[in-house]
């Protein structure tokens, strides 16, 4: 098993590096981690599969990898195998989500408000309503108000309940 680092997390400008002990927590919900091993293995069959040009394989085997690496509470090797997948598939929105819910984990929410806005401008400008929607509900997880039409989530304003860090 490779040490954890942060250096792949690099894809992802401004990303600050947790501090010393972090978000490397157990998580409180979801299924009992896996062995560190199983998880190596996980991580192993994503990068052959990657290295193979097997898009879906790969998205998905690294997605696993971050769900095991999160529910075992290290979060910051579950940001790294996220960033894996942006890295060789920016489109991948799957892990673009991921990696905004582990942001909201780790308290940094303008990383994740201006992931949201990335996302929506990039779904803005492909034709499927399906991505489109699934970044407007990540807008509302947090606490965003909906755009009107042709209006973008990155230039919405926060709803009161969000600017205050939620509701009381």
């Amino acid at each position: 098993v490779e040490p954890e680092t942060t250096e792949a997390v690099a894809g992802e400008p401004g990303v600050p590096t947790p501090a010393e002990g972090d978000g490397e927590r157990p998580s409180e919900e979801g299924p009992a981690p896996l062995p560190a091993d199983a998880v190596a293995r996980l991580t192993m069959a994503a990068e052959e599969a990657l290295e193979a040009g097997d898009r879906q394989a790969a998205i998905d085997g690294f997605l696993e990898a971050a769900a095991a690496h999160a529910a075992a509470g290290r979060t910051t090797a579950a940001l790294d195998a996220c960033a894996r997948v942006v890295t060789a598939y920016p489109d991948a929105l799957e892990a673009q989500e991921a990696l905004v819910h582990l942001y909201l984990e780790l308290g940094w929410r303008s990383l994740a408000l201006e992931k949201v806005a990335l996302l929506d401008r990039l779904t803005d400008l492909g034709s499927d309503p399906l991505l489109r929607a699934r970044v407007l509900i990540l807008a509302r997880e947090l606490g965003i108000r909906e755009p009107a039409d042709g209006e973008p989530v990155g230039e919405v304003t926060p709803s009161p309940e969000s600017a205050s860090g939620g509701p009381a």
